[in-house]
């Protein structure tokens, strides 16, 4: 059982990082030894794509970019106090050390421990020592797919900022041929809802918040419990809390799509209009290697069946280019698609083979250079595209939750509406002349231009839901 002493943050800097699996048995070892709740932050040089992949393997994790080794501007932005925060700064296996990174690290912060080649050996001595020293005896490493579900021991809420990351269920019981998390997570289980409800309510302290249900597949809650899923009825009870001012729904799988969630999210006002939906591809051919369902065809029909009932909906999928046997004629069909669907955003990532698993063994590999000129062009169509989705916007009032202070020059502060999840889609930067808000509130925001893929809007009035409560 933990103390009820103050959080510690731990923020692990990765120069690169490749084997989550390990990382993720040393924190869940540590966590298990120590006394004090830990936040563990992790704080990687990748692009959005493999953030949002790293945020969705594991969420117990709070994963943010780096922003350059001078400022670790990510983990700034989670409110953590970094002078008094443990650092442990580590590199991959492949990595070749760069001195200059870890200088200009250890100018600005004190660094406990650094980690060359063979980190996974030392990380778990590395994270016990120093504040978080005090543990409790007879603890071991979990195995792979051992992890706890149980929230009844979660008495502190490490989800970054204005958002809370509420997991639901955990494993997955697919069988895509690339993904290892069936054999990291284990066997798909989900929560009991009264604990999820009990926990929202525990941590929320007072607060409004935007609450964000969270499992590898999302549309399968409940699924292992009946004979369907209970992903509707989980939306029904969340929503009936009054602390529960957005609720936001991470990672739906396309099947799971169908007409009892859609009428969950319409009759629910509190559900973001947002479906994150990893269609992966558009061609019926890959997707089978994949091991995966669908094609150009039935994804569409999703999107529509989306659109037609919420048509200001955001829709975000992820796509993979460079799959073993990809052609040219395939990877053309995805570019169609993601011409003609039009997401609001989307993540892209090339094919990287994973030990043991089926995709591992299918040869016919795509040649890298090959891979990286298809990731290219299809990055290049999506940006044009959220581009363009953006300037629908102008002129437009929104509800923005603040997610802290802008770190941008001529900005005031950094925000989100409906349609940008944290970390992986755009931000709204936020001038408010003579207002003082605070990271959490909720307020209206009246677009007026646009930076880049993000948004610029002007704060027009605040809203007391979003303010603590007695």
């Amino acid at each position: 059982m933990r103390s009820n002493c103050a959080e510690i943050s731990v923020i692990i800097c990765a120069y690169t990082l490749n084997r989550w699996s390990d990382l993720l048995a040393a924190v869940q070892s540590v966590r298990a030894q120590t006394l004090a709740p830990l936040q563990f932050i992790v704080v990687i040089d990748y692009n959005d794509d493999l953030l949002a992949q790293a945020r969705e393997a594991f969420p117990e994790l709070t994963v943010v970019p780096n922003g350059g080794p001078k400022g670790l501007s990510g983990a700034r932005n989670t409110g953590v106090a970094l002078a008094s925060a443990e650092i442990v700064a580590f590199l991959d296996d492949d990595a070749v050390a760069d001195a200059t990174w870890l200088e200009e690290l250890a100018k600005g912060y004190s660094v406990d421990n650094v980690l060359g080649v063979g980190w996974q050996a030392g990380l778990e001595k590395a994270l016990l020592q120093g504040h978080a020293a005090e543990t409790v005896s007879g603890s071991g490493t979990p195995r792979a797919g051992s992890v706890s579900l149980t929230g009844s021991g979660r008495n502190v809420d490490s989800s970054p900022g204005a958002s809370m990351f509420v997991r639901v269920a955990d494993g997955c019981d697919r069988a895509c041929a690339f993904c290892t998390i069936p054999a990291i997570r284990g066997p798909y289980r989900s929560r009991p809802s009264s604990e999820v409800v009990d926990e929202i309510r525990r941590l929320s302290g007072g607060r409004q918040l935007e609450v964000i249900l969270l499992a590898q597949d999302l549309s399968s809650y409940g699924i292992d419990l009946a004979d369907r899923s209970r992903l509707p009825s989980l939306i029904d009870e969340v929503c009936s809390l009054d602390e529960v001012r957005w609720l936001r729904l991470l990672y739906l799988q396309p099947e799971g799509v169908d007409r009892a969630l859609l009428d969950a999210i319409e009759r629910n006002p509190k559900v973001c209009r947002y479906f994150d939906i990893p269609f992966q591809h558009a061609s019926e051919s890959v997707l089978d290697r994949m091991g995966r369902p669908g094609d150009a065809r039935s994804h569409a029909a999703i999107v529509e069946s989306i659109r037609s009932r919420f048509p200001e909906a955001a829709v975000r999928t992820t796509v993979m280019v460079g799959y073993p046997g990809e052609t040219e004629e395939e990877f053309a069909e995805l570019e169609r698609f993601v011409e003609d669907l039009r997401f609001d955003w989307m993540g892209a990532f090339r094919y990287s083979s994973e030990e043991n698993t089926p995709a591992a063994g299918l040869g016919r590999e795509v040649p890298d250079e090959v891979a990286a000129e298809r990731y290219g062009r299809i990055l290049d169509i999506q940006d044009f595209i959220e581009a363009e989705r953006g300037a629908f916007f102008a002129g437009r009032e929104l509800e923005v939750v603040v997610d802290g202070v802008s770190e941008e020059e001529g900005y005031d502060l950094v925000g989100r509406s409906y349609r940008e999840a944290p970390v992986v889609d755009g931000v709204i930067y936020l001038r408010a002349p003579g207002v003082t808000l605070s990271a959490g509130e909720f307020v209206r925001a009246v677009v007026t231009a646009q930076e880049g893929l993000d948004l610029v809007g002007e704060v027009r009035g605040t809203g007391e839901r979003g303010a603590s409560r007695d």
